[in-house]
């Protein structure tokens, strides 16, 4: 259960995923602040903190690249 919930914070690196048009499969992907900031997403809408959860969008968005790679 636990993964299918940090799973479910990860939408918003998703979206972020297609922008740069690659398919996100796994995880381990994403570099460390990706992962970092999906699940702080997650924690934001389960707490109903929705402020909180734009800013993470937000972070998300101007990050240089999301994937561990760096490409």
């Amino acid at each position: 259960m636990i993964i299918t919930l940090v799973i479910a914070g990860f939408l918003c690196v998703g979206e972020r995923s297609k922008k740069e048009g690659k398919v996100l499969t796994r995880e381990r992907e994403l570099n460390l602040e990706s992962r970092i900031l999906g699940y702080d997403f997650y924690v934001s809408i389960r707490n109903g903190r929705i402020q909180r959860a734009f800013e993470v969008i937000e972070q998300i968005e101007n990050i240089p690249t999301i994937w561990k790679n760096g490409n």
